[in-house]
């Protein structure tokens, strides 16, 4: 059953501003860092800032050859059930960061230019070079920073909408970005049939694959391939009856595949 049903609100999706999830099954969107770090609104600018603090600190402890501290940041990005986001069947069922997969975010942070000149990178770009890693683990991973925010907003769209919150519940590890490290308390939360539900701002979730490697690779690599090849002149380069010099990305797929 959908928040507004749930709770008799009256109001279409149109006229919410958070999500009108299903608390019985995931409804396939994903909470997207690209979007958020668009809004300019100040939940989002915070919520921002809270995942930039993360991967702050893990340069901070690269750079003073922490790595060892640095790698147990990853500790607490599991699976999440409360958003009822994401592509399961059935009952919410997130698919969060396992320890194999902190180990490959882990070793794409170290291995990538930021870690060598200290400038943070955003999440979603460290993603890309992360093989497997899907919007599904990119959404559960920010919902897991980002936690205090949502359960801050989710908070306020209670009590806009009168929906009755439980207290003294203990909310799960959120980073905290001023003592920049991994924390949890009691507080108010929306309890549904026994399930913490963490709702999430329409403007910040995306269904569509916008931001994959496989339109990555066929927007950048492949376009910029394309104008080496043209540079150094090579086998692959066709001309046309007009003159015009060309690369076909048919070829350039052949030779250098998507991996």
């Amino acid at each position: 059953m959908k928040i507004s049903n749930h709770f008799n609100l009256n109001k279409t999706q149109a006229e919410l501003d958070f999500v009108d999830i299903d608390t019985s099954r995931d409804l396939p969107l994903f909470l997207d860092p690209f979007f958020l770090s668009l809004r300019q609104d100040s939940w989002s600018i915070e919520s921002t800032r809270v995942i930039r603090s993360f991967f702050q600190r893990v340069l901070e402890l690269l750079n003073q050859n922490e790595n060892d501290e640095a790698r147990s940041l990853f500790t607490h990005l599991g699976e999440v059930n409360e958003t009822c986001l994401g592509m399961s069947r059935g009952n919410p069922r997130g698919r969060g960061v396992g320890d194999g997969d902190s180990d490959d975010i882990f070793d794409s942070i170290v291995g990538s230019l930021a870690a060598q000149t200290g400038l943070i990178q955003d999440l979603q770009d460290n993603i890309l070079f992360v093989n497997g890693f899907g919007k599904d683990k990119l959404s559960d991973m920010t919902t897991n920073i980002i936690r205090k925010p949502l359960i801050e907003y989710t908070q306020k769209q209670c009590e806009l909408h009168n929906i009755p919150l439980t207290e003294n519940v203990p909310s799960g590890y959120f980073w905290n970005r001023r003592s920049m490290q991994w924390e949890q308390e009691y507080t108010n939360m929306l309890i549904i049939q026994n399930q913490k539900i963490l709702l999430v701002p329409k403007g910040v979730v995306s269904f569509c694959a916008d931001y994959t490697p496989t339109r990555y690779y066929n927007h950048f690599v492949l376009n910029f391939m394309q104008n080496e090849h043209l540079r150094l002149n090579s086998a692959l380069v066709q001309t046309r009856k007009n003159g015009n010099r060309y690369v076909t990305k048919k070829e350039l797929k052949e030779r250098h595949p998507f991996s």
